[in-house]
């Protein structure tokens, strides 16, 4: 009987191993505003060029903000944790930010975080390109 418990400890704690992993989920897109790509995208020598806004739900351009692309990089040696990057993007001569990859592909989804100023409260979306 034993034994038993033992296997139905271990059990229990993969289980529970298992429902935190799935935990780990990025926090919720915010309500309040949203990212939007302006145009279409571009393609250069393999290299897309998307530009982006951050606007309010009622359409109105939000300005004093910073924009930055989060992605995975897959690197060093096996079994070594992945980590998250963000890139900052600038912005264009029409007030647009700019984001340009070779990995960037129809139907991708490219992950935003923005920082609002005064307060510089934290903005999380992404935008689906078409």
């Amino acid at each position: 009987m034993n034994g038993y418990k033992k296997l139905l400890a271990c059990s229990a704690i993969v289980a529970t191993a298992v429902a935190l992993a799935g935990c780990q989920t990025e926090p919720p897109q915010s309500t309040d505003f949203k990212f939007e790509l302006v145009g279409i995208p571009t393609v250069i020598d393999h290299r897309t060029t998307i530009s982006l806004r951050l606007v309010h739900m009622d359409e109105s351009p939000v300005v004093l903000s910073q924009m930055y692309v989060e992605y995975w990089v897959y690197n060093g040696p096996k079994d070594a944790p992945n980590h998250v990057e963000r890139q900052e993007l600038k912005i264009s001569t029409q007030g647009y930010f700019v984001y340009s990859s070779i990995n960037l592909h129809v139907g991708d989804t490219v992950h935003l975080v923005a920082r609002v100023a005064p307060n510089s409260t934290t903005i999380r979306g992404s935008v689906t390109l078409p």
